[in-house]
């Protein structure tokens, strides 16, 4: 269900914000989309206080402004979250406004700096194209005042909780040691299964990589893989459905074969296709997707373009992602560390698209983690550096800013 607030009260605002992030920011500096007349809230950039600030500062306002721009940003809110206030604090915010201005596209109406700590708020007294030091008000306004609002209220009503601090965004399982071994155990033999698909025999103690040891080893390893990760995604999705009746996790022989089946691109090409689909038309939708997908032989393309095309993307349902993301995060729970990329960035992908940028950022740190060279990795981190947001929430800004 879809929850609409009117936020009319710079406190309401602000105490969107950590519910909006996922988590509670500190030493960090949000800058808030406003769209079009009304002032809907839209996109909210977060970055390290220190990095805007410092040398590289330019280059950070300037991704931070580029993604305000796609996202139909007229007007423009800066929150700076610092516990460890300083003489400086004047100098800083002059620094920080001064650099997103320099960065911003076209006609932009700056409409306040906050600056919070753990015992004060203050904003800042702007006036518009104007540069230099900052003046600053006090309008009674505590931090103690932004946990009792309705934005608040209604989030806690409907069970969303904030985390205290960024790291707490994504958490990994702890696994029971005898079942993690029998998860990696499973894994290498079923990767075991693919390398012996794909190495043919050519002599004595010889072999040659590349050549099949069969005709269609390596596609059918790759379609029982496939088919593996489908009824897993169906039983996800039907969890998401009926809720009340009881569904099993796979088991650790299972998920150590899904986890080594990520590692080959095209099955994980097929899964992320299921997903989207599942997501978008429910969970139980999953596997035909998938098949739908597999049949035509372009699965990543297909997904791409459902997720990129303004013209055609549409929203993930929140349920329906949360559940099959849950699920591969299972499955990297009980994945050696070297592994855990492909997992990883599969949710990280996920988290983009919904417009979790803060989860999906996270996602890809610990993914790199694992592999600093991974593909797909390096392709969500790159639409986040980019500001590029999926094509549902593209259609959305262009349609509030007409």
């Amino acid at each position: 269900m879809t929850h609409i607030l009117r936020v009319d009260d710079p406190r309401e605002l602000l105490a969107l914000v950590p519910y909006q992030l996922g988590f509670q920011p500190e030493s960090s500096v949000v800058t808030i989309s406003l769209r079009g007349v009304r002032r809907q809230v839209g996109v909210m950039a977060r970055s390290d206080l220190r990095d805007l600030c410092g040398p590289e500062g330019e280059r950070v306002a300037a991704a931070i402004m580029r993604c305000l721009h796609g996202d139909g940003a007229s007007g423009v809110v800066v929150v700076v979250y610092d516990d460890h206030p300083a003489a400086s604090d004047d100098l800083r915010a002059s620094i920080i406004l001064d650099r997103l201005r320099r960065a911003a596209w076209g006609t932009v109406t700056w409409v306040a700096l906050w600056w919070l700590s753990a015992k004060r708020c203050q904003v800042a007294i702007l006036r518009q194209g104007q540069a230099g030091a900052v003046q600053w008000e006090d309008d009674g306004l505590t931090p103690m005042d932004l946990d009792s609002t309705q934005v608040s209220a209604t989030m806690v009503l409907n069970g969303v909780a904030v985390r205290a601090h960024r790291s707490e965004i994504v958490e990994l399982a702890d696994v029971d040691p005898i079942r993690f071994r029998r998860a990696a155990s499973s894994a290498d033999r079923w990767w075991r299964r693919r390398s012996e698909a794909t190495t043919a025999t050519v002599g004595p103690g010889e072999e040659s990589p590349g050549a099949s040891a069969r005709p269609g080893a390596l596609s059918a390893w790759q379609i029982q893989s496939s088919a593996l990760w489908l009824a897993a995604l169906d039983d996800a999705g039907s969890r998401q459905d009926d809720p009340d009746h009881a569904h099993a996790e796979p088991g650790a022989p299972s998920l150590g074969r899904m986890s080594a089946s990520l590692r080959d691109p095209a099955v994980r090409d097929r899964v992320l296709a299921a997903m989207i689909v599942g997501a978008v038309r429910g969970g139980s939708c999953a596997h035909q997707g998938a098949q739908d997908s597999r049949n035509d032989g372009r699965p990543w393309e297909l997904a791409w373009g459902s997720v990129m095309d303004v013209g055609r993307a549409r929203a993930p349902q929140s349920a329906a992602l949360h559940v099959l993301s849950e699920l591969v995060l299972s499955v990297a729970a009980h994945t050696r560390h070297k592994h855990r990329a492909d997992a990883l960035a599969l949710v990280a992908f996920l988290a983009w698209w919904d417009g979790a940028g803060a989860r999906a950022r996270v996602l890809c740190e610990l993914a790199a983690r694992s592999d600093p060279q991974h593909r797909l990795t390096q392709l969500v981190a790159e639409l986040l550096d980019a500001g590029i947001a999926p094509g549902w929430v593209r259609r959305h800004a262009r349609t509030v800013a007409e």
